[in-house]
């Protein structure tokens, strides 16, 4: 019996905006296997309204066509469900489908739809908001911000407004709390809470991060002369920043709650925003979600 697959797609993702996705699909797609429709977001967040949507009218697996924000917008309505999370990328970053052996091209993601296996791995809740990847606070947020509201996208758009905002961005204090340890403080330039690893443009900011081990991964860069981190760039690319020597602090935890001073920049799966409250908890959920992922690949 055919399964059926509702692609959500993003029509305005990435550094261009690319017309050739319905072709692709309807070229590579193995229709042996699957019926399909496709559904066009209109809107931030209206993603999350075509997945209920293709729920109710009995998709079983919803594909998200975008980039790691239009992954989390579909993946939020199949946390603990039955139905399947696939991804084409189609966005700018793409740091969840190059983490996890997609790639970046919508061919070859098709053609792991075909093949691929159902993995379940673990989400994570921010407050009351699901995310899949990432979330941080401080220096990482305010890049998010920067890099929504630049009217270019890309490896290259994204370098530029680390360099440009590394000496003006500010310090933040937090008070940390991981599970039931008691509570400590820090001075940091950024707070990064991983699920996955990587923020898209082969940015690794929490290496150590895994889909399927059943805990978020914190990692702090603490507050130093700024000329401290510059040599630490290259790191990022090298999936090394965790062994930063003393300026990086690096924990585990399955639950996790953050104090600090309003209003703080802030992200979630890259999409940035500002943090207005002064206490933010995240708790992890296991297995909750089912995607598929390449036969062979790390997962």
């Amino acid at each position: 019996m055919k399964q059926h697959i509702s692609f959500i797609i993003n029509p305005n993702s990435g550094v261009k905006r690319k017309k050739n996705a319905p072709k692709a699909i309807a070229k590579h797609l193995d229709l042996t296997k699957f019926n399909y429709d496709i559904l066009y977001t209109k809107a931030a967040r209206h993603a999350i309204t075509l997945t209920k949507k293709a729920i109710a009218n009995g998709a079983d697996i919803v594909a998200a066509v975008g980039g790691d924000g239009s992954i989390n917008e579909v993946a939020q309505s199949l946390i603990e469900t039955d139905k399947t999370l696939a991804i084409l990328p189609h966005g700018s970053g793409n740091g969840f489908a190059m983490h996890t052996d997609i790639g970046r091209n919508i061919v070859k993601a098709i053609n792991i739809i075909n093949t691929g296996k159902i993995v379940c791995i673990d989400t994570c809740m921010m407050n009351d908001q699901p995310f899949l990847n990432l979330a941080g606070f401080g220096f990482d947020g305010l890049i998010a911000n920067k890099l929504q509201q630049a009217r270019r996208r890309g490896f290259m758009a994204y370098f530029q407004i680390i360099m440009k905002e590394i000496f003006a961005a500010k310090f933040h204090d937090f008070k940390i709390y991981l599970d039931d340890e008691p509570p400590f403080e820090r001075a940091a330039f950024l707070m990064e809470i991983g699920n996955g690893p990587m923020f898209g443009y082969g940015f690794t900011i929490v290496p150590t991060s895994n889909l399927t081990d059943g805990t978020m991964h914190v990692l702090l860069i603490k507050k130093a002369n700024k000329l401290k981190y510059l040599p630490k760039i290259h790191r990022l690319l090298k999936g090394t920043v965790h062994e930063s020597g003393k300026l990086v602090e690096s924990y585990q935890a399955t639950k996790i709650k953050i104090d600090f001073d309003a209003p703080m920049p802030a992200h979630f799966d890259g999409e940035g925003f500002i943090e207005h409250k002064n206490s933010v908890t995240f708790q992890i959920k296991p297995k909750s979600l089912k995607v598929i992922l390449p036969q062979n690949g790390k997962y």
